[in-house]
């Protein structure tokens, strides 16, 4: 015997009965249920009323099921979910799913994409706004062309480009993904995305002190030379060809101490 709904004890089979014989759908419930040797398992109990023509109930049948294993999957799966989760979300950058096409609807993505777009994960998961609405026109037909072909040719993609912030400012990204395949066919992507606004605007400083250093360095008027420690020029500027008449395989190949006046080596060394 068992309590029902208001803690009087009913007879199990009376109990079961009420809960079917005014419905045509079946009564499932999760059960612990004793094995011969006294071992316990966990069941899914499938309950429901047999009807003749006149739709009159003339029986019951019930079968349960083994759902221990379905139930230790679940919890695996659960916990797998739970520690990936935990990764997401503390890691420096965006992981996400999306549609595998333009403009790349969100599956999921973590609470990082935020940080990099202004725009929180929310958004992009209610379908409010996209990745792909926010690249820049210039790079959007490359980004789309190399998505594309990597997953045809089933390999990974690697991306920079820039996208809007949601303050309006241009922001640049490095995109590392690949595609999730189904039998064979690509069914979403998947992919992380990092902010190198910094790195990028760094590089191109960089280029620019390098730019003019060298703009510097073969200026016209100026012998400018860079010597290594065993006595041969590295570089030279073009003004060395002119004034000296020497080629540069001649000054390269030639210890430069041969280059000065005889009267002014003892102070040169």
């Amino acid at each position: 015997r068992f309590p029902d709904a208001d803690g009087v004890s009913q007879p199990v089979f009376e109990m079961f009965a009420r809960k079917v014989q005014n419905s045509r759908e079946p009564y499932r419930e999760e059960w612990t249920m004793i094995r011969k040797d006294g071992s316990r398992f966990d069941a899914l109990l499938s309950l429901a009323a047999l009807r003749d023509d006149q739709d009159k109930v003339v029986g019951y049948f019930g079968i349960p099921s083994d759902i221990t294993a379905a139930k230790r999957y679940k919890e695996e799966a659960r916990i797998i979910e739970q520690k990936f989760r935990i990764l997401a979300e503390n890691i420096p950058g965006a992981i996400y799913l999306c549609e595998k096409s333009e403009p790349y609807k969100t599956i999921f993505v973590n609470d990082f994409i935020e940080t990099i777009t202004g725009i929180p994960a929310a958004d992009f998961l209610a379908g409010k706004t996209h990745v792909g609405q926010l690249i820049h026109p210039d790079h959007a037909e490359r980004v789309a062309t190399e998505i594309a072909s990597a997953v045809h040719e089933k390999r990974p993609f690697h991306l920079q480009y820039r996208i809007r912030h949601r303050s309006g400012e241009w922001r640049w990204v490095d995109e590392v993904g690949i595609g999730v395949y189904e039998n064979g066919t690509v069914s979403m992507l998947e992919g992380f995305v990092t902010d190198v606004t910094a790195q990028r605007e760094a590089e191109e400083h960089l280029q620019q002190i390098a730019f003019e250093n060298l703009q510097v360095f073969n200026n016209a008027v100026n012998l400018n030379v860079i010597a290594g420690f065993d006595g041969f020029f590295r570089r030279i500027s073009g003004t060395w060809n002119t004034v000296t008449g020497w080629s540069d395989e001649e000054l390269r190949s030639t210890p430069y101490i041969r280059f000065v006046h005889p009267a002014d080596k003892a102070q040169t060394l």
